[in-house]
């Protein structure tokens, strides 16, 4: 992830307004994507695949 700040939307909601590199939007983007992602840091910067 690429950004200063991230919000993390689902269902129409804010569930989260974070720094990319809060370990609370990591757990999030896990609990939204019902643990079907993988988040790796890659040469500077957050990167979000699918599993």
């Amino acid at each position: 992830m690429r950004a200063d700040h991230v919000v993390l939307m689902h269902q129409g909601r804010v569930v989260i307004h974070a720094k990319p590199d809060d370990p609370l939007l990591h757990k999030a983007l896990m609990e939204v994507f019902a643990h079907r992602i993988k988040i790796h840091r890659v040469a500077d910067q957050w990167v979000v695949l699918p599993i």
